[in-house]
């Protein structure tokens, strides 16, 4: 019988994260500032300060993360973009966004939540990318990023997706699909890194899965 590719992740992922932390000044520790400071701006009255700082990581944690490359529209424009993008999701009706430490936090209203935020952040950014819809990528990179409540939808991890049978594309009902397995396979047991909120988690194993997909495939040619 076929081995499942769905045993136990947390090998790779304290390896991934062991890596990461060994790279004091790597790429992959732009999502830690990003996410620890807006975790500590949660509770706060925003300054203007705390607008101005919060997106320069935001932007700067895109940037790292390849949002910035290519034709990228955010190319014509500087940190300040993000400012009223984080206004948004500060607003009171995102606040229960915060909770996503465990896999049973994410009920039916808190999807919808999510999706509701996406649809919004989509809206406001248009209007900067000649009113085109902006990608999954980058929308699931930033709600990755401030509130780790979604994985980031880029290749790696939509190949990772592919391999354990689940839904590559960004949708709420794709999302659910992930729920459901991360549920019936979880995680975080033994993980020695207990800080992380659990989407990112999955966003690590899915990425570490759908990297090794893709070299598998390529090592055939």
């Amino acid at each position: 019988m076929k081995k499942s590719t769905t045993v136990r992740p947390e090998n790779f992922i304290n390896k991934f994260i062991d890596d990461s932390k060994n790279k004091e000044n790597g790429r992959y520790q732009s999502w830690n500032k990003c996410f620890e400071y807006f975790s500590k701006l949660k509770n706060k009255k925003l300054t203007n300060k705390d607008l101005d700082y919060a997106s320069l990581l935001l932007a700067f944690y895109l940037a790292s993360w390849g949002m910035l490359r290519g034709s990228s529209f955010l190319l014509n424009y500087t940190y300040t973009i993000h400012i009223s993008a984080v206004k948004i999701m500060f607003n009171d009706k995102y606040k229960n966004l915060w909770r996503t430490s465990k896999i049973d936090n994410f009920d039916k209203n808190k999807i919808n939540l999510i999706f509701n935020l996406k649809q919004e952040l989509n809206e406001y950014y248009t209007e900067f990318n000649n009113h085109k819809n902006i990608s999954n990528i980058l929308i699931s990179k930033i709600l990755l990023g401030v509130f780790g409540c979604i994985p980031a939808y880029d290749e790696y991890v939509k190949k990772g997706l592919k391999a354990l049978g689940l839904q590559q594309k960004m949708s709420a009902d794709g999302f659910k699909k992930i729920i459901e397995y991360f549920k019936k396979n979880r995680l975080k047991k033994n993980i020695r890194y207990k800080k992380y909120p659990i989407m990112k988690l999955i966003d690590m194993y899915l990425w570490i899965l759908g990297q090794k997909h893709i070299k598998k495939r390529l090592a055939r040619f």
